[in-house]
């Protein structure tokens, strides 16, 4: 008896469609839906959490920058010039913080 091997996606996979993009039939442009998206994530663990270590895409730099400022981190980035950066992120005063991520004054 003879086994079939699954065909290997190439690339990167999701688990569901993201209907509402182009590629898809939607109204949204494919990579300002996922930079969104991408930076929607980012600033709903910078509400909770005290550090942050993660790749992103290189042109979400800045935007990652704004949120981590925003929320009351540092920054720090590694991989100029490719696609994806590493991104280290540290809450400031993790007593000076209220749940929703905000710096007390």
């Amino acid at each position: 008896m003879s086994s079939v091997e699954p065909e290997e996606p190439e690339g990167l996979s999701i688990l569901f469609p993201l209907t509402n993009m182009k590629s898809a039939g939607g109204l949204f442009d494919d990579e300002s839906f996922c930079a969104g998206f991408e930076m929607g994530q980012l600033l709903q663990e910078m509400k909770t959490a005290d550090s942050i270590e993660q790749n992103i895409r290189y042109d979400n730099r800045q935007q990652a920058d704004l949120i981590a400022m925003h929320s009351g981190f540092t920054v720090e980035f590694e991989g100029e010039g490719y696609e994806w950066l590493w991104m280290k992120a540290e809450r400031i005063s993790a007593a000076g913080a209220s749940n929703d991520g905000k710096v007390d004054p």
